[in-house]
């Protein structure tokens, strides 16, 4: 059974950016997705985050080439984050004060209950923190 894995900003950032320090081992875990055809799942505020800092640290060029690139792929899931999302993740960012996460965070793991995912494409721990499992491992 193929899983649905949701894919955060770090991830899309590592794939794209060749001078980010989790570069190589982004690109050989996504191009095993590509093949094997796995199915993945994002959010439109992941996709902000990924272009605004793609923009500001590689360029305009590598962010627009990233949007076109991502828009074409038939592997990809993108969840607009609406009203409903954003009431679970209001209830997630209250209930966490204690933790570092952003709101994107917090809209994020709403999205991957309501699709019951395990796994996220990360490389931020915070995703381990809230209990789900990032992939590949940080080390």
């Amino acid at each position: 059974m193929i899983k649905k894995q949701f894919v955060d900003t770090g991830a899309f950032v590592a794939v794209t950016d060749k001078s980010d320090q989790y570069h190589s081992r982004a690109v050989t875990y996504f191009r095993e997705f590509l093949k094997l055809r796995q199915p993945l799942l994002t959010t439109n505020f992941i996709l902000d985050e990924t272009y605004t800092w793609l923009k500001r640290k590689v360029g305009f060029h590598a962010s627009i080439t990233f949007g076109d690139e991502i828009r074409k792929s038939d592997q990809l899931e993108i969840v607009t984050i609406d009203h409903m999302i954003e009431k679970k993740a209001w209830e997630i960012f209250k209930k966490y004060q204690d933790q570092a996460f952003s709101y994107t965070d917090c809209t994020s793991f709403a999205v991957m209950e309501m699709h019951r995912l395990k796994t996220a494409f990360a490389f931020d721990t915070h995703f381990e923190i809230f209990g789900f499992s990032i992939a590949p491992p940080v080390t």
